[in-house]
């Protein structure tokens, strides 16, 4: 038997897929890749809202989407949008939120509605078809929250951090299942820092988050939780990643693709540089890019065909204490240089 290694070069390339009709540029939504169609959830829509002071958006400038639109990548074309269904007591999607694939579900959990309400609602959408259901919320339930991460594994979706609703933020992990519903993680080693907007990714048994806030703190930290319940950080060699939230993380073939975001000593704005992450060396390596590509955060990353493809975002500028946003409706792919290497074992 033939073993297949995707070694990864150290430069890449963006170009932008077609679309025939475009949506409203949107920010904060949540994207899962599922046979051929990007399914898009939720998120801020840009309307006729660009600047405001930072920590003193009004909430009336913010718009919602309520459909769950769905996207045929090869075509471009945008399918029939799954039609709205109720959310609590308001009729748009939320912003800030997870989604992760769980069989022949998605499960939607969390993020903001009305700009500054969390909430810890559970939602699942059925494949292909989109049909809703709302799972009730029964005790032990975490905290409302959103600018958390999830991924699928344990059977079930694993969230962790986040914040919202006054609390501050937090370093808990939570399990749910959808026959059985919640459970916390119980702990061990120590454990990550609290945060809001990490990104966490699954591989090997294990959830690998890395980055986010805390108040005006910002990580480059990388940690490991691995499915018997331990935390432990990962010592990164090389040149690390500048610190950053609302970034976007994918596994890569055998590796981790780290791109944009904001924070740190970037006080600018919106990042657009994309990092590789060996997972057997624990190396980052800033990747090289042709051409000119996107700088975005809170935009949605998904792999197809070898390619990183993010969707929206937002191009977001800081001047002084001004905060100039800038949503973005295209779709941007980022293909890495990569060489296959087929093994054979060694035969015992």
């Amino acid at each position: 038997m033939h073993h297949c290694h995707i070694q990864l070069g150290s430069s890449g390339s963006w170009h932008i897929l077609p679309q025939t009709t475009k949506q409203l540029p949107r920010f904060g939504h949540a994207a899962i890749f599922d046979d051929g169609v990007l399914w898009v959830i939720g998120g801020d829509l840009m309307l006729d809202f660009q600047t405001c002071e930072l920590n003193s958006c009004p909430n009336n400038t913010f718009w919602y989407d309520s459909l769950v639109r769905r996207l045929n990548i090869t075509s471009g074309n945008w399918l029939t949008p799954v039609p709205q269904f109720d959310f609590l007591w308001v009729s748009e999607l939320p912003l800030d939120h997870t989604v992760v694939r769980a069989e022949d579900h998605l499960i939607l959990f969390g993020g903001r509605v009305e700009q500054i309400i969390s909430v810890n609602a559970v939602y699942s959408l059925s494949l292909p078809a989109g049909v809703a259901t709302q799972f009730k919320a029964a005790d032990p339930a975490p905290l409302a929250r959103s600018g958390h991460c999830a991924i699928y594994g344990l059977h079930g979706m694993v969230v962790f951090a986040g914040g919202g609703n006054g609390h501050s933020a937090l370093n808990d992990l939570w399990i749910f299942r959808l026959k059985t519903g919640w459970y916390e993680g119980q702990l061990l080693g120590s454990l990550p820092g609290i945060r809001t907007f990490s990104k966490c990714i699954a591989r090997n048994k294990a959830m690998y988050c890395f980055g986010g806030l805390r108040e005006v703190s910002y990580y480059n930290d990388l940690w490991l939780f691995d499915y018997s319940g331990r935390w432990r950080a990962i010592t990164q060699t090389g040149i690390l990643p500048v610190e950053r939230h609302k970034h976007s993380l994918v596994l890569f073939a055998d590796s981790m693709l780290l791109f944009g975001g904001s924070g740190g000593i970037f006080t600018q704005g919106a990042l657009g540089d994309v990092w590789s992450f060996d997972f057997e060396t624990a190396l980052w390596a800033q990747l090289s890019v042709r051409g000119t590509g996107p700088m975005l955060e809170r935009c949605s990353a998904v792999v197809v065909d070898h390619q990183l493809v993010v969707y929206g975002g937002n191009a977001m500028k800081l001047s002084g204490k001004t905060r100039f946003y800038n949503g973005s409706s295209e779709l941007w792919a980022f293909r890495p240089d990569f060489t296959e290497i087929t093994t054979t074992p060694t035969p015992t």
